[in-house]
């Protein structure tokens, strides 16, 4: 009896250490999540479907992605290994945006908000636009009495949104284009919105705000792209620390033109 007894012991030991084993939970891999949301809008600035917009942790196997709802919230885990990453968001119709953030201080997160730095918070927050349609068959520049007319026929199946173009504009530069401009002047770009078919806008020859620097007997070379108005521009600041413009199209098949200011 006594080696009975002794037996149902043992047995019961082992059961309850097997027991508690069991129950240890498992290593947290996901300290922390990341609760965000969207607003998307056309080429122009009418809002569109927030939903279906797909969020992803760039890199990571398996993929650590999510989906925005019909409002446009979503939520992501963030994995412990995770210490500096970017979100990817992506959807058909619009340019592929980077937001980045870092793990400092233990868990928590800090977001890269451009001219501000880093921020604490575990909240990101995605204003985007869909690409251009617009594709630029002509342009032309003229001077007319003291006026210098800018002339620009375009097609888009967007036949009742807004549709924008974006004018680049350099002395004597001839094979003037966006990578060739000189962007740290501080007027060297102009953009409007255009409709289907033959748009002509113009300037007085002496308005400062676009036309500073320029004298008589200048040269003066011109070339145009076509523009949304949400560029969804983001400063890679964890790779080649470079601005990026997703849903701009900077190039076309067009020469540049040119006029000689009188």
């Amino acid at each position: 009896m006594k080696k009975i007894m002794l037996f149902l012991c043992l047995f019961a030991g082992i059961v309850t250490a097997s027991c508690k084993k069991s129950s240890t939970p498992a290593p947290d891999t996901t300290l922390t999540q990341i609760n965000g949301s969207v607003l998307l809008f056309d080429e122009g600035e009418k809002a569109v479907d927030r939903s279906g917009m797909n969020v992803a942790i760039d890199g990571s196997n398996p993929v650590v992605q999510t989906t925005t709802d019909n409002n446009g919230f979503f939520s992501l885990p963030v994995p412990r290994s995770l210490k500096s990453f970017a979100l990817v968001y992506s959807k058909p119709g619009y340019g592929t945006y980077k937001d980045f953030w870092e793990r400092q201080k233990g868990d928590t997160l800090f977001n890269y908000v451009k001219d501000q730095g880093w921020l604490k918070t575990n909240v990101g927050t995605a204003i985007l636009g869909q690409k251009t349609t617009v594709t630029i068959n002509t342009f032309s520049v003229e001077i007319k009495g003291d006026s210098i007319l800018f002339h620009c026929n375009i097609t888009s199946p967007n036949t009742t949104g807004d549709k924008y173009v974006f004018m680049i504009y350099q002395k004597d530069n001839a094979s003037l284009n966006y990578g060739n401009v000189d962007k740290t002047k501080i007027y060297w770009y102009y953009w409007t919105k255009v409709q289907n078919g033959d748009n002509t806008y113009g300037f007085c020859l002496t308005c400062p705000s676009l036309f500073h620097g320029w004298g008589s007997g200048d040269k003066m070379y011109f070339n145009v792209y076509p523009k949304s108005f949400y560029s969804n521009s983001y400063l890679d600041i964890l790779g080649d620390n470079l601005i990026h413009d997703p849903n701009d199209i900077f190039v076309n098949n067009l020469s540049p033109a040119s006029v000689t200011i009188p």
